[in-house]
C-alpha cells in the first residue's frame, strides 16, 4: 500500500489546511472519497442525510463513513460532537477524522471506537440526550510528539495506511453478526443510563427516577423485543420471493434481517 495516504495533491489550487468553515464539510467529504478512489475503493454519497456522509465499496466489502475534520496541531485537540445516531451498531461504520493541520486520517471503525472510549474514559459519554460542550464533547483526540493518543492511550495503529487496512479487513464482513452482537454489548455499557449534563441540570431528578425505571423494567423491555421480533420474522417469511429478492438489493437491511430473508 501506498505511504503516502493522505494525497495532498488531490485539490492542487486548494490545500486541505485551506479550507474554512464555508467549504470546509463539502470539500472533505470529497477529500476523502478521492483519497479512497485512489487506492481502488468505489465511494457514493447517500441520498438521505442519516449520518452516514459516504458508501464505500471495493469488491464485496461495504463500509458507510462519517467524515470529521479538524485542526489538530502539536499539543491539541480533535475535538467532534457524536449524536447517538451516530453510534451505529454495524462494525463496518467508520470515521475518518481528518487533521488538516498534521495531514493525518484517524480510521476507526465505531466498533474499535466504543471499546477504546469505554476502556480508556473517566466518565461514560454518549449519555446525555445533548452532546453540546459538557454534556458528552469528545475532546479526548490529542497529537503530541508525533503520534496520536485516546487521553493516554496510543492510537498510531489507526492513522493513515495502518488505519486503512483496518478498514479493509474482511473479517468485518465474514463475521458481521459476531461484531453487530458486540457493538450492542458496548452501546449497552455507554448508554445503560441518561445524564442530565449542564444543558438539563434542571431535570435532574426526572432524570433519575427515568434511570431507576429503566433497570426495573429491563427483563420487561427484554421479553418485548424477543416477542416482537418473533412477529417481525413472521412477516418476513410470508413474504413472496421476488419481494424478498428487491429488498436484498434495493435496500440496506440489518444483518438479522438478512438471515431471515435468506431462510426458507
Amino acid at each position: 500500500m501506498d505511504k503516502n495516504i493522505p494525497y495532498k495533491h488531490i485539490f492542487p489550487l486548494n490545500l486541505p489546511e485551506n479550507f474554512d468553515k464555508r467549504n470546509k464539510k463539502r470539500f472533505s467529504e470529497t477529500f476523502v472519497s478521492e483519497n479512497l478512489k485512489e487506492i481502488g475503493w468505489e465511494t457514493y454519497i447517500p441520498i438521505d442525510d442519516t449520518g452516514i456522509d459516504l458508501i464505500a465499496q471495493k469488491n464485496d466489502s461495504l463500509r458507510f463513513i462519517q467524515v470529521k475534520t479538524r485542526e489538530a496541531g502539536e499539543e491539541q485537540n480533535f475535538g467532534f460532537t457524536p449524536r447517538q445516531r451516530d453510534i451505529k451498531t454495524d462494525p463496518r461504520f467508520f470515521f475518518f477524522l481528518y487533521s488538516d493541520h498534521t495531514n493525518d486520517f484517524i480510521i476507526i471503525s465505531i466498533y474499535d471506537f466504543l471499546k477504546i472510549v469505554n476502556e480508556n474514559s473517566k466518565e461514560p459519554y454518549f449519555s446525555s440526550p445533548t452532546f453540546k460542550q459538557g454534556n458528552g464533547k469528545i475532546n479526548a483526540f490529542r497529537y503530541k510528539n508525533g503520534s496520536w493518543f485516546y487521553n493516554k492511550y496510543n492510537i498510531d495503529d489507526y492513522v493513515n495506511e495502518k488505519g486503512i487496512l483496518k478498514m479493509e479487513n474482511k473479517e468485518l464482513d465474514l463475521n458481521l453478526n459476531y461484531y453487530c452482537e458486540e457493538i450492542a454489548k458496548l452501546k449497552y455499557q455507554l448508554l445503560k443510563e441518561i445524564t442530565y449534563g449542564n444543558t438539563f441540570n434542571e431535570y435532574k431528578d426526572t432524570i433519575i427516577k427515568i434511570n431507576d425505571a429503566k433497570k426495573l423494567d429491563r427483563a420487561v423491555w427484554i421479553q418485548n423485543v424477543l416477542r416482537s421480533r418473533q412477529e417481525e420474522k413472521k412477516i418476513i417469511k410470508r413474504l413472496d420471493k421476488k419481494l424478498k429478492d428487491s429488498i436484498k438489493k434495493y435496500w440496506y437491511i440489518s444483518p438479522i434481517l438478512m438471515e431471515w430473508l435468506n431462510e426458507q
